[in-house]
């Protein structure tokens, strides 16, 4: 090691990577909208589609029109299912 104070610092690879800013895992406002919409969208048509297939009370036309108990049903069904698959 010279004590000259001429001499240029050496720094290496890491060094310098390490300085740079790093990534930010920050999503923006309209990420977060997009995503929350998504979401809400996969909800209700889990739960539409859960309700039909959970649902115990038989009505004529179940897709169309299921009864409030069905969608209960479903909302549990899409509740249990998203929170699995997350």
């Amino acid at each position: 090691m010279s004590s000259d104070p001429f001499q240029e610092e050496v720094t290496s690879d890491f060094e310098v990577l390490s300085r740079e800013e790093e990534p930010k895992n920050k999503p923006d406002t309209k990420t977060l909208l997009k995503h929350g919409g998504l979401f809400l969208l996969t909800l209700f048509f889990v739960t539409m589609t859960g309700a039909n297939f959970v649902g115990f009370n038989p009505v004529l036309f179940p897709f169309a029109f299921p009864d409030s108990v069905d969608l209960l049903r479903g909302l549990l069904f899409a509740g249990l299912l998203l929170s699995f698959l997350t």
